[in-house]
C-alpha cells in the first residue's frame, strides 16, 4: 500500500504553464508594454489600458485590482517609484507599445465604448 500521493513528473511543468497562462498582468505586459528606462508612465494610464486589454482583447471579465496590478508589475521585475516633482505614482522604465494602444482603441470603437 502506498502512503500519500505520487506527483507525476509532468505536474510541475503543467502547473507553471497554467500559472503563466492565467496571469493577465504578465500577458498584458508581454503584449502591450516594453521596458524603457527613460520613459516613466503614470500607473493610472497603464492600469486603464490593462483593464481595456482584459475586457476587449483577452476576454477577461475580472481584471486584478490596481493594488494587485502594481504588485504583479513589481514581481515581474518592473521598477516603480514616484519622481521627485510628481504627485502621481509612475512606473519607471515602462511604456505602452503604440500598436497595442491602437488595437485597444480600435476594438473599443468597434464596440461603441469610446
Amino acid at each position: 500500500r502506498q502512503k500519500g500521493y505520487t506527483t507525476p513528473e509532468s505536474s510541475p511543468a503543467t502547473i507553471d504553464d497554467w500559472k503563466q497562462a492565467s496571469d493577465s498582468v504578465a500577458a498584458w505586459l508581454h503584449e502591450c508594454a516594453v521596458l524603457d528606462e527613460y520613459n516613466p508612465t503614470r500607473v493610472d494610464i497603464l492600469y486603464d489600458h490593462y483593464r481595456l486589454y482584459c475586457s476587449l482583447l483577452a476576454g477577461i471579465s475580472h481584471p486584478v485590482s490596481l493594488i494587485a496590478f502594481g504588485m504583479r508589475l513589481t514581481h515581474l521585475g518592473v521598477p516603480r517609484g514616484t519622481l521627485a516633482c510628481e504627485t502621481r505614482q509612475k512606473v519607471r522604465g515602462l511604456r505602452l507599445i503604440p500598436d497595442a494602444v491602437e488595437a485597444v482603441k480600435k476594438k473599443s470603437l468597434a464596440r461603441g465604448l469610446a
